[in-house]
């Protein structure tokens, strides 16, 4: 019998596509028919109601442990306020992974992704002008709160989408023990999924041409990473993400010297 529902709540562009590919193979996991559901924090998939809900996983769900999901709109604040509220009011029991990975490689990714996608924060060369939405969605502690203020340490899991990246047996165990499912398993977590070297190789304008990757400046980076400062200390102190190994850290530091 099914025993509830993982959630990976985020961040955008912090592997949470290559965790969630990874995650499905495991036997006591079953994901849903559509990786992003977004029903806890669209309005409109919210009013379907938790029957539509459950009825987004295969038959055989109920013969697993958990059932996986992952919207990265689940840490969207300011834009998506009720995603945490809506879940821990929901008549199930979850486990919430997010992932992050530094800020200014974020912000990057997010506007290139968003820069083929036709999307409002993008249309704007990323040199003259950060959105303040790619800002706000790196502020990872804020996007924790909501959830930190409603569900126990032991059903939130933080993870390095570095960390992934460079040891994913390692980081897919540390999940299957967190989710209290067998760790006895052989992922094969070689390929990477939705990354930003597979947007940069698509056209960004009508006429098919391929843009280089957008670069924050160095001005820019330095001002981000002082708008993250307080951030990254309290993900630092509340989750023990390495985040002085991070570049915006380093910007820091640099200014510091």
């Amino acid at each position: 019998m099914r025993v509830g529902h993982a959630l990976i709540i985020g961040a955008m562009k912090c592997g949470t596509t290559s965790l969630f590919a990874y995650l499905d193979q495991h036997p006591d996991i079953a994901c849903a028919s559509t990786k992003e559901l977004d029903y806890f924090s669209v309005d409109d998939n919210w009013a379907r109601g938790w029957a539509w809900y459950r009825a987004q996983w295969p038959a055989d769900a109920a013969t697993r442990a958990w059932a996986l999901e992952a919207s990265t709109s689940y840490t969207k604040l300011p834009a998506h306020p009720h995603a945490a509220e809506r879940i821990a009011a929901s008549p199930a029991r979850f486990k919430l992974i997010y992932l992050v990975r530094d800020p200014l490689e974020r912000i990057e990714s997010h506007y290139s992704h968003g820069r083929r996608l036709g999307w409002v924060e993008s249309q704007r060369p990323l040199a003259e002008h950060i959105a303040p939405r790619l800002v706000q969605f790196s502020r990872y502690a804020t996007q924790l709160a909501p959830y930190e203020a409603r569900f126990p340490a032991s059903d939130l899991l933080v993870l390095d989408a570095a960390a992934l990246e460079r040891a994913p047996g390692e980081v897919l165990a540390r999940v299957c023990a967190f989710l209290e499912i067998s760790t006895e398993i052989t992922f094969d977590a070689s390929g990477r999924f939705n990354t930003g070297a597979e947007w940069e190789r698509l056209p960004a304008t009508a006429t098919g041409e391929v843009e280089p990757r957008a670069r924050l400046t160095p001005a820019q980076r330095r001002e981000i990473a002082r708008a993250l400062r307080d951030e990254l200390t309290a993900l630092e102190r509340r989750h023990g993400i390495a985040v002085r190994s991070w570049p915006t850290w380093r910007e820091l530091d640099a200014v510091a010297r």
